[in-house]
């Protein structure tokens, strides 16, 4: 039965509805990604400008997406649309070593000390699963442990216990996310319950001599909706890794820059091992990073060293993002004093 939610959207998106009859038959769900499949259909929109959206019927709305939380700036900032129009005269993929990445890196280490050296990547779930290859190469361990409701990206490994459940809540079992995700997957990942610090430091110890890693989202974004980690919650993570040599991944793919311009790591007082970055990091554009203490990167992401990550990197495809201007409207009184916008209370 149609609510009179889906009758007034009806009568008022007659063009989505017919674009998402065309788009059914190219598009599986007639969309790009699951995110942006709504009921009774999905909206299509035509642009995007500072918190406001216009459908291609014409309909205007206020934003509270953001792109899944990507554009700190708003849609199409000026700032980041001129230094985009300026450096694509410049070339757009050279798939060579430039000047511009290694500013890029300095300017991520100035805001985030934790973040000694820096890999740049084309999106967040690379940057995790690059995280997680990187702690399994340091410790010669395959199985990594995560937290239950923690969105960690698209690769098989955290595909686990995400948007599913089993178990107790004090002791939650692995859980596949999707079909084709490999059942073998399973038996690598220890899932964790998030802000039980009594019980999560407890499962790590009794893992920790098999885990690689600990991967965990300070605030937890898409899995169990936006739930801040407590600061003794996170602190207590932290402390259980160090005692048992386990690198701490901390996944800022969605909070980076976003508690401060230093992070979840500066907002909670904690250094993780290792840091993933998103699409804040360059202005909405499609880049990630992953970076961390200088031994770990510096040994196991080289010619030398393993892992690979061969792809091209996505620094040199964006060079606008070292523009001084994006970083400058994130301004520095933000450190530390700015709250996540998230629904409900902010209990860290």
């Amino acid at each position: 039965m149609a609510t009179i939610f889906e009758d007034g959207v009806r009568s008022r998106t007659a063009k989505s509805r017919a674009l998402y009859e065309e788009a059914r038959q190219v598009l599986p769900g007639g969309v790009a990604a699951n995110t942006k499949s709504t009921s009774p259909y999905p909206l299509y929109f035509r642009e995007a400008r500072g918190a406001r959206n216009t459908d291609v019927d014409g309909n205007e709305y206020i934003d509270l997406v953001m792109g899944l939380g990507i554009h700190i700036l708003g849609h199409a900032p000026m700032s980041v649309m001129a230094a985009v129009r300026e450096r694509l005269s410049s070339g757009t993929m050279p798939g060579i070593a430039t000047e511009l990445e290694v500013e890029l890196a300095r300017k991520v280490h100035q805001h985030m000390p934790c973040a000694e050296m820096v890999r740049f990547v084309n999106t967040g779930s690379e940057a995790t699963l690059m995280a997680i290859r990187v702690a399994r190469a340091y410790r010669k361990r395959d199985k990594i442990a995560k937290f239950e409701g923690n969105y960690d990206g698209q690769h098989d490994v955290v595909q686990v216990s995400t948007s599913t459940s089993a178990g107790p809540a004090d002791a939650p079992e692995p859980s596949l996310n999707h079909i084709g995700v490999a059942q073998s997957t399973l038996r690598d990942v220890v899932i964790l319950p998030y802000n039980d610090p009594e019980r999560a430091s407890a499962l790590i110890t009794a893992h920790a001599d098999e885990l690689a890693a600990v991967i965990m989202e300070p605030v937890a974004g898409f899995g169990m909706g936006c739930v801040p980690a407590t600061r003794e919650f996170i602190r207590a993570i932290r402390e259980v890794t160090a005692k048992h040599d386990i690198p701490l991944i901390l996944d800022e793919v969605v909070t980076n820059f976003r508690l401060g311009l230093g992070g979840a790591s500066e907002y909670y007082g904690i250094k993780p091992d290792l840091v993933t970055l998103g699409k804040i990091l360059g202005g909405g554009f499609p880049i990630g990073g992953y970076a961390g203490r200088r031994d770990l990167m510096d040994r196991f992401v080289t010619l030398t060293g393993q892992p690979s990550d061969s792809h091209k990197r996505s620094a040199s495809r964006v060079p606008f993002l070292e523009t001084p201007s994006p970083w400058r409207q994130v301004s520095p009184r933000s450190r530390s004093s700015k709250r996540a916008r998230c629904t409900g209370t902010w209990t860290p």
